[in-house]
């Protein structure tokens, strides 16, 4: 006699049951005794006739009666979908299985490399700039030159901050009708720091960073 989806739903119902300790249950024993269980040599026979007397038993009330469960009607499912039912695993296979397909899966799948911005990168801007970066040159290296002065234009160079002093200077020096106000400051401020050696050590300690 062939086997039915529904025989096999019953076998794993009742190992799935028997595996979240039903047997613990308060009205276990009662519902076998009082609801006709007949043990039987067929296990399809006995396990329909066990999960009847619980059934009338109540063991849908149990406490863990959904947990014990879990994934029984997937099993279901895909043994509907099975061609030959004589080689369905049972449901402790078949999770195995599923896991297993999970993780390759999973493996499978192509690595997302998240692209990071660059930073921004800015060339020379003007004469003081030009000069600015041919004293990194000079000082540091053509091969460094260019990561220096990034740094030093992110580090502030141009900013109050930086220089307060001379560049509340250099913006004093900076005249009205200039045709390019803020090269004229930048010029000053340039002067004013690389002649008091406040800008070679700004820049060494750039070079350490």
């Amino acid at each position: 006699m062939s086997v039915t989806v529904e025989q096999l739903v019953d076998v794993a119902r009742r190992e799935l049951l028997v595996s979240g300790g039903v047997d613990n249950w308060e009205w276990y024993d009662d519902s076998l005794e009082d609801h006709g269980y007949v043990e039987s040599d067929d296990v399809y026979e006995d396990t329909a006739s066990w999960l009847n007397a619980l059934d009338l038993g109540g063991v849908d009330n149990w406490d863990w009666y959904g947990e014990s469960l879990t994934g029984l009607d997937d099993y279901e499912e895909y043994l509907t979908d099975l061609n030959d039912l004589t080689e369905a695993p049972s449901i402790y296979v078949w999770r195995e299985l599923v896991a297993a397909k999970a993780a390759a899966d999973e493996a499978a799948k192509p690595v997302v490399v998240e692209e990071v911005p660059a930073p921004k990168v800015r060339g020379v801007e003007g004469e003081t700039e030009q000069k600015l970066y041919d004293l990194i040159v000079a000082r540091y290296g053509a091969d460094r030159a260019a990561d220096i002065f990034q740094k030093a234009i992110a580090g502030g160079v141009w900013k109050r901050i930086t220089f307060s002093k001379e560049f509340d200077k250099a913006m004093k020096a900076v005249t009205q009708g200039l045709k390019n106000p803020l090269e004229a400051a930048r010029a000053a401020l340039f002067d004013s720091v690389l002649k008091n050696k406040k800008l070679v050590e700004f820049l060494d300690d750039l070079v350490d960073i």
